[in-house]
């Protein structure tokens, strides 16, 4: 049985003083047993901002983010889902792991937490890639006929079904250690079923 926590963070905006305005993750179990396969439970909550450069990408206004009173609720309960899972999955994880790190270093480790990136750990058996040698997440969404509406919270709305429906199913494998190949101690690659 593995746990993985697919996470996405939404920034103020690319720049290196940003801020995270909110932070989604959905918690996912990897078992032989197909019926104890798939998501097991999911957190969103906004984190109060004066300032979104971003807003019009994201859809967040520094307005909303200042009347969430639930904000620790859901930071706890991240981080729990964090401590439990044996990998952290961000589609881009080198962006994510900082702005997470930040989060959560006051209660957690974070040189414990494993991490691997979506977008150029997996092998997502997608024809494209980009010039750097990476995955577009819109054009393996629209590859694997999952609609995209939206650029905010794409990472979950196309990560968590793209996982649901083959990456991990255990009809193919006896456990994740069947389905992926290990890089390092950090990456590793999907396994085609």
């Amino acid at each position: 049985m593995t746990k993985l926590l697919i996470v996405d963070t939404e920034t103020t905006s690319l720049e290196q003083d940003t801020q995270v305005c909110e932070v989604a993750a959905t918690f996912y179990n990897v078992d032989s047993d197909v019926r104890k396969c798939g998501a097991i439970a999911s957190v969103s909550f906004l984190i109060p901002v004066t300032e979104n450069k971003a807003e019009s990408v994201n859809g967040i206004t520094p307005e909303l983010t200042e009347l969430n009173d639930f904000g620790g609720y859901g930071h706890l309960f991240f981080c729990d889902m964090v401590h439990q899972a044996n990998y952290l999955v961000g589609f881009n994880s080198d962006y994510d792991k900082p702005l997470v790190n930040n989060l959560i270093f006051d209660l957690i480790d974070v040189d414990s937490v494993k991490w691997v990136c979506a977008m150029s750990d997996f092998d997502w058996e997608y024809p494209n890639k980009s010039k750097y040698g990476n995955y577009s997440l819109i054009n393996l969404a629209l590859h694997f006929g999952i609609g995209v509406s939206t650029a905010h919270r794409a990472d979950l709305r196309i990560l968590t079904p793209r996982v649901t429906r083959s990456a991990f199913r255990p009809q193919t494998c006896s456990g994740i250690e069947d389905c992926v190949s290990f890089k390092d101690d950090r990456e590793f690659h999907l396994v085609s079923p």
